[in-house]
């Protein structure tokens, strides 16, 4: 026969067993959870660290300092970590933190390490936001501005080429591949442009070239409609434009490789009737207006002169592109982004 004071002492063993798997459960709940809020803050500071080493790449500032400024953004937003590594293009953060547990120290959990990887490629944009309402061949105008710092003629007043004026050193795109650009028929995203007007009108063209309120968004791989022609009032709005501060001179400048493509929408009050293949994006600086003269017959002509930009010189940190990922190997002269790839 069991006496009361036997089945007492069952009771309270099994009550402190009990209570063992209460605290142990509760330890789970309060601890896990607070670990995984701890987990999300090391993942921001890991995607902010990469980020920042991504954009220090894209300026042309080295690896030395794209792992400071990895460094310093995973610090900023409380994380901590060894040095990031540099790949190419890529930039990979580890960001870590040791806590200190509360209940789980019962049932001898004292810390946990929690800890996140990021990765972020800088590359050539897919998509160029503010783009410039003039559009080249990209293989005519490789060859005209084969190197970063390369000037050439941007468009001129009349069809200048360099056999019969003097363009004192200086490249040009012949007028044959180049034209003005319209992007209204790009846009794919249901909000119209308020700019779109029949023929590129000239007012159009101008709010385009000063950043007005004209939506100059265009995507790689993709057809764009556009014009050829001098303008004269577009033009003399870029001539207005080599006078301006050097942030308000660059410009990002769609590139194309074939002509008569089908662009995705096509509403039929576009920028004239050709159509150009959109595949490259190039940052350019519009540097001055110059005079050229005839060898004989003494015509002159007014010229606007820009020169390729690259990473690491003046005027680099206008180059990059908050629209469209990183879209691969950085090529000299392209517009950048960056992006995160894990």
């Amino acid at each position: 026969m069991r006496t009361h004071h036997e089945e007492t002492g069952q009771v309270l063993v099994q009550m402190a067993i009990v209570l063992v798997v209460l605290l142990g459960a509760a330890s789970l709940a309060i601890d896990v959870g607070r670990l995984y809020r701890e987990r999300r803050q090391m993942q921001n500071a890991a995607d902010a660290g990469a980020l920042a080493g991504g954009r220090a790449l894209c300026l042309g500032l080295g690896d030395a300092a794209a792992k400071a400024w990895a460094a310093d953004f995973r610090a900023r937003n409380g994380g901590e970590g060894p040095e990031a590594v540099i790949n190419g293009g890529t930039v990979t953060v580890r960001s870590e933190r040791t806590s200190q547990t509360f209940l789980a120290r019962a049932i001898g959990v004292i810390s946990a390490t929690v800890r996140a990887d990021a990765s972020a490629l800088c590359g050539c944009a897919s998509g160029i936001c503010g783009a410039f309402p003039v559009t080249y061949q990209s293989t005519a105008f490789w060859d005209a501005a084969m190197t970063c710092g390369t000037q050439f003629l941007l468009w001129d007043s009349t069809a200048v080429n360099c056999t019969d004026y003097d363009c004192e050193g200086m490249r040009a795109v012949a007028t044959a591949y180049r034209a003005w650009a319209d992007f209204s028929a790009v846009l794919d995203d249901s909000q119209p442009d308020p700019c779109d007007q029949t023929g590129c009108g000239a007012s159009e063209l101008i709010d385009r070239v000063n950043g007005g309120i004209c939506r100059s968004y265009i995507k790689l791989d993709s057809c764009m409609a556009g014009d050829g022609g001098v303008k004269s009032s577009a033009w003399a709005a870029v001539e207005d434009l080599a006078s301006k501060p050097l942030n308000d001179r660059i410009v990002r400048i769609p590139l194309w490789d074939t002509m008569g493509c089908t662009m995705l929408v096509d509403p039929g009050n576009t920028c004239g009737s050709l159509r150009y293949h959109i595949t490259e994006s190039v940052c350019v600086e519009i540097v001055s207006i110059k005079t050229l003269k005839q060898y004989s017959g003494g015509k002159k002509a007014k010229v606007v002169v820009a020169r390729v930009v690259c990473s690491g010189s003046a005027g680099a940190d206008q180059c990059l592109s908050a629209c469209g990922g990183a879209s691969g190997t950085i090529v000299p002269g392209c517009i950048r982004a960056v992006s995160l790839i894990r």
